[in-house]
């Protein structure tokens, strides 16, 4: 009977032990299962902040916004895609465990994250003279001064043709040794965007800025300065134009620093002919450099001004 008795009472302590272990293992989850549902919330809310807040800024751009909107909902699916290729099996809980809802937040919350990253360029803003920005405006008109007459606005130029593919073809003509072909050198027209080119072209007066970033922020100041002082805001009112007026220009600036192939557009063509007119009268610059040698030199200037 005594062996009995001790027997009964192990088992109980063990079983009481199991309980005790399940409790505080359920526990554990719930609170991590928390965490992790908390985390993704806040990381939402945080998406929606930013998105929110794009809508503001670029308001008055209709394109942007409705393609702003169409990609939300797409990145939405894309979302909810990739969460079920993670985790595509019907019973989630038999296959993926007790863990499943923590992580599953989890790689809600990394999905989310990178989608703010994503679309906080759009807030951030790149470097004035990128010929790449597409709908991203420049950090400088992102944070403008209210006084400056001349906003938000960035330019889509148009892509780079693409290179044109090699075609061989196969004749019976008779081959010349290489010693007897006289090689004729001649330099490459290169082109570099303002944004990534080693050695900004100099606008007089930049002389003294002792790095490249320097030089460049100098040059888009001295640029900003010469059109508000040059163009001639009144003309779209004489035009019968009225809010806002967005001119985009692309020019560049060649191997002799010169400017060139200015290119601009406008909502009418006398604001596209005077924007042309106003760039056209920069002066001549010492030319940007790329790995030593002068290149020419890509330059996109994003102008807004409203009339009242």
């Amino acid at each position: 009977m005594k062996v009995d008795f001790k027997f009964k009472n192990i088992i109980l302590l063990i079983l009481f032990n199991l309980f005790l272990i399940h409790t505080i293992h359920s526990q554990t989850m719930r609170q991590l299962e928390a965490k992790a549902v908390n985390e993704y919330r806040e990381i939402d809310e945080d998406l929606n902040i930013v998105y929110k807040k794009i809508l503001l800024m670029y308001d008055d751009d209709y394109e942007f916004i409705e393609a702003l909107r169409s990609s939300q909902r797409n990145w939405i699916k894309f979302r909810d895609s990739e969460v079920k290729m993670k985790y595509p099996k019907e019973d989630k809980g038999f296959y993926y465990g007790s863990s499943y809802r923590m992580c599953v937040n989890y790689y809600l919350a990394e999905l989310t994250s990178k989608r703010i990253k994503t679309l906080n360029q759009w807030i951030d803003g790149t470097e004035e003279g990128d010929v790449c920005s597409g709908s991203i405006r420049t950090s400088s008109l992102n944070n403008q001064n209210i006084d400056n007459p001349f906003a938000d606005y960035s330019f889509t130029p148009p892509p780079p043709a693409p290179p044109q593919e090699i075609e061989i073809i196969e004749d019976e003509e008779e081959i010349v040794e290489v010693e007897d072909v006289e090689v004729e050198e001649f330099e490459e027209d290169v082109e570099v965007p303002f944004a990534v080119v080693e050695d900004a072209p100099i606008f007089p007066g930049c002389e003294k800025e002792k790095n490249n970033e320097a030089r460049k922020k100098c040059m888009s100041q001295k640029i900003s300065r010469h059109v508000n002082r040059k163009f001639d805001i009144g003309l779209a009112e004489e035009l019968g134009l009225s809010g806002r007026q967005r001119i985009s220009v692309i020019f560049k600036i060649n191997k002799n620093g010169d400017i060139v192939e200015v290119r601009s557009r406008a909502p009418h063509p006398r604001l596209e002919k005077e924007a042309a007119k106003v760039i056209k009268s920069l002066p001549k610059m010492k030319p940007g450099r790329q790995k030593g040698k002068p290149v020419t030199v890509q330059y996109a200037l994003p102008l807004s001004f409203v009339i009242q």
